[in-house]
C-alpha cells in the first residue's frame, strides 16, 4: 500500500490511498502496522496542533514496512526565517505562511522520530519558499 496524507484533495496522488490531514489521526490506526511500502506526508504536519502532528508522525512511521520509504514535505521554521531575513521572501509571503501554520516542528525532531521507528534517513533537503 502507498499512503499519501495531504491538506487538500487538489493534491491527491493517483495510485495512493489519499487521506486528508484532518481525518488522518482517526484513519491511521485502521491501517495495519508495517503494511505500507511508502508514506508521504505532504504539508500535513504543520496543519495540526503540535501534539496531534507528533502523534500522526508516529502513527505514519509505524505503518511503514521494513525497507519502506517515508517522504515528508513541510515548512521548516528556521529556513522560513532565514529566507525572510535575507529578503528572499516578502513580509506578505512570510505572514501567509505563518497564518497557515498551526505548529513548526524542527527537522531534527522529525529525524529522531523517524529513526526511532527504524527508518533510515537517506537524504534531507531543506528548501526555502518558492
Amino acid at each position: 500500500m502507498k499512503l499519501h496524507i495531504t491538506e487538500s484533495k487538489d493534491k491527491n496522488i493517483e495510485g495512493y490511498q489519499n487521506i486528508n490531514v484532518s481525518s488522518a489521526i482517526g484513519t491511521l490506526p485502521e491501517i495495519v502496522d508495517h503494511s505500507c511500502e511508502e508514506v508521504i506526508l505532504n504539508n500535513s504536519l504543520s496543519k495540526l496542533e503540535r501534539q496531534e502532528a507528533l502523534q500522526m508522525l508516529e502513527l505514519a512511521c509505524s505503518r511503514v514496512r521494513m525497507g519502506g520509504k517515508v517522504s515528508i514535505y513541510d515548512i521548516d521554521i528556521k529556513t522560513l526565517c532565514v529566507e525572510y531575513l535575507n529578503r528572499r521572501i516578502s513580509q506578505v509571503d512570510m505572514s501567509q505562511e505563518l497564518y497557515d501554520t498551526a505548529n513548526c516542528i524542527e527537522i531534527n525532531e522529525i529525524r529522531k522520530i523517524v529513526n526511532r521507528h527504524g527508518i533510515e534517513v537517506e537524504s534531507c533537503y531543506v528548501k526555502g519558499i518558492s
